[in-house]
This record gives C-alpha cells, sequence and structure tokens, in this order.
C-alpha cells in the first residue's frame, strides 16, 4: 500500500483494492483471517475481534465484557469463542453468552465479504457500541 501524506494515493492502489468509505470500513483480506481461527484488528480506533467460522466471517468488539481480556486472544470452537482469563464463553454469530461467568451478550458487528476483503458494513455501529 501507498500513502501520500496519511491518505491513499489513488494512482497506486491495487486492483480490487476496497476503498474505506463511510458505508464500509476495510477490517482484514479474507486471507489474513485463517480457517476457524479469530484475530485482532483496530480500526477507527477501536478494537475488534474479527472471526473466520468455516469460511463465515464474524465481528466483536474485542475485550471480554466480564473481565479485561482481549477475546482475539482466546479459543475458537465452532462458532464459540472461550475468554482467556476467566473461561466464559460467546457465541460469535448472535454475541450472546453461553457459559459462565459472563452473563451479558458481547457487542456484535455487521460484517461482509467484499472483493476478497472483510468489510465492516454497517461503521455507525462503532459509535453506538454497547460498552457494559
Amino acid at each position: 500500500m501507498f500513502w501520500a501524506i496519511g491518505i491513499y494515493c489513488l494512482d497506486f492502489i491495487p486492483k480490487g483494492y476496497v476503498m474505506t468509505t463511510p458505508n464500509r470500513l476495510v477490517l482484514a483480506s479474507v486471507k489474513d483471517v485463517p480457517l476457524d481461527d479469530v484475530i485482532a484488528v483496530h480500526v477507527a480506533g477501536h478494537d475488534l475481534a474479527l472471526y473466520n467460522v468455516d469460511g463465515t466471517f464474524y465481528a466483536s468488539r474485542d475485550l471480554c465484557n466480564h473481565g479485561n481480556a482481549r477475546l482475539s486472544d482466546g479459543f475458537l470452537d465452532g462458532d464459540v469463542i472461550e475468554c482467556p482469563l476467566h473461561g466464559g464463553c460467546f457465541n460469535v454469530v448472535s454475541g450472546e453468552p453461553c457459559a459462565a461467568p459472563v452473563t451479558h451478550a458481547m457487542v456484535t458487528y455487521s460484517v461482509a465479504v467484499v472483493d476478497d476483503q472483510v468489510v465492516l458494513t454497517a461503521p455507525e455501529e462503532l459509535e453506538f457500541e454497547n460498552v457494559e
């Protein structure tokens, strides 16, 4: 990627690159998120966990709402992420808790795959986080 004074230099954007627009933010390339795994993504001042569950992508706030732990450091088993601190679990599809000690749903975000890029399709969701 080429930069010109903090912005993308349009003459050098690779073919197929999805620009970040007001309607979507690029989180990662599909190939950067291993199958059945989770990675950390920092975008627009927010830390997100990005999940690849059998080729389908999901995103959540990266911080567990029960303790100060990064969900991207946890263990993904199917569509369930286990917090590395206390072992609480969340369903990454719905955000709902599925094992103690967590009791509140995690914050999730809408994502889609566009031109081999995982994009946040509703960036305004970042501004309305339900922080517990």
